[in-house]
This record gives C-alpha cells, sequence and structure tokens, in this order.
C-alpha cells in the first residue's frame, strides 16, 4: 500500500478516535461529526497541539455548527450575487 493510502486508512473518523487521541468527551462531538463527517489523516492530526488550536478547529466540526437558530437561509448572500 501507498503511503497516501496508509495515511487515508488510518484516518481519524469518528469521535472515538477523538476520544483516544486527545481525550475529549467523544459524547459531545458523535452528533456532529455524523452531520459533518471528518477525516483528519495521522501527519495531519500530528500537527494539533491542542483542543481548539487553529488546526483542531479547522479540522473538528464545531457543536455550535449544529445549531441553526437566528441564521439566515443564506448566510453568505450568495443567491443575491449568482448568475
Amino acid at each position: 500500500m501507498e503511503a497516501w493510502q496508509q495515511q487515508l486508512a488510518d484516518s481519524l473518523t469518528t469521535a472515538a478516535d477523538l476520544q483516544e487521541r486527545f481525550g475529549v468527551a467523544a459524547t459531545q462531538l458523535e452528533a456532529v461529526i455524523a452531520r459533518y463527517p471528518m477525516r483528519i489523516t495521522p501527519y495531519y492530526a500530528g500537527l494539533i497541539q491542542h483542543r481548539d488550536d487553529p488546526i483542531w478547529r479547522q479540522c473538528v466540526p464545531d457543536v455550535a455548527e449544529l445549531d441553526d437558530a437566528g441564521l439566515p437561509a443564506d448566510p453568505l448572500a450568495e443567491e443575491a450575487h449568482a448568475v
């Protein structure tokens, strides 16, 4: 197996993976990962220093993303700028 294929095979994809690697509560993340799937390769996971560092925030979906209250249907106003 090539190196990139092994990286994909060994990726973190579940809340349990994050709990094992970073010691975070898996129950808080299960719902958001179910809605917004993630895949973090071992190399990229190795760059994460702690929970909530910039790379963590880039890779791991936040539970706040499940709360749609107060957001407009098109928060970036893309429909108004579409051709």
